[in-house]
């Protein structure tokens, strides 16, 4: 049945306060197990979202229950939640790539510390704290390059000038001309 089909009409209830029959019901729930829109079926018999989730929970077959209940096993939850703990995704990427609403996420956040306790909190620190002197590690190193880059260029203008003036004193070229032939000894 495709998700655009409109439902078989049925003999509902006789006012907003009167209960479907169970034939009603049952076939209202083969209708969404078999693909028709929740949304079309909530319009058509007036019901409440919370009602049809109901009706599923109560009366949807085995293997629809099956497939519904815990889609990610529990190491797809702790690599998730790992993740997002880590920063290398956020709660909004682990929605849109495992198909998880995110107080889904943000529940398995909240048990995840409140069974490791300070153990979570201690983690968290120590790596922001590891970000932190990783940061300044690398700014010490910056520091340091720049030193020896400036040291360096001294070496070099002093060698410089070491030359020139021997150049001068001895009246000898030190330095090897541009297109000049190496000697053959």
């Amino acid at each position: 049945m495709s998700t655009n089909q409109v439902p078989k009409e049925f003999p509902g209830r006789k006012g907003k306060g009167c209960h479907f029959s169970k034939a009603v019901i049952l076939e209202i729930v083969k209708q969404v197990e078999n693909g028709l829109s929740r949304s079309i079926i909530i319009e058509q018999y007036k019901i409440s979202r919370s009602t049809m989730t109901e009706w599923m929970r109560d009366y949807g077959s085995a293997t629809y229950q099956a497939g519904r209940k815990g889609h990610l096993s529990q190491a797809n939850k702790t690599s998730i939640l790992r993740a997002v703990l880590d920063g290398r995704m956020t709660v909004r990427e682990a929605m849109i790539a495992y198909r998880v609403s995110g107080s889904t996420i943000n529940n398995w956040i909240r048990v995840y510390k409140r069974e490791k306790g300070e153990l979570a909190s201690i983690m968290v620190s120590k790596e922001s704290s590891k970000d932190k002197q990783n940061e300044d590690a690398t700014d010490i190193e910056k520091e340091d390059l720049k030193k020896a880059l400036q040291q360096a260029q001294l070496q070099i203008q002093a060698l410089n000038t070491l030359i020139d003036v021997a150049e001068d004193k001895f009246k000898i070229a030190i330095r090897k001309k541009a297109g000049a032939k190496q000697s053959s000894e």
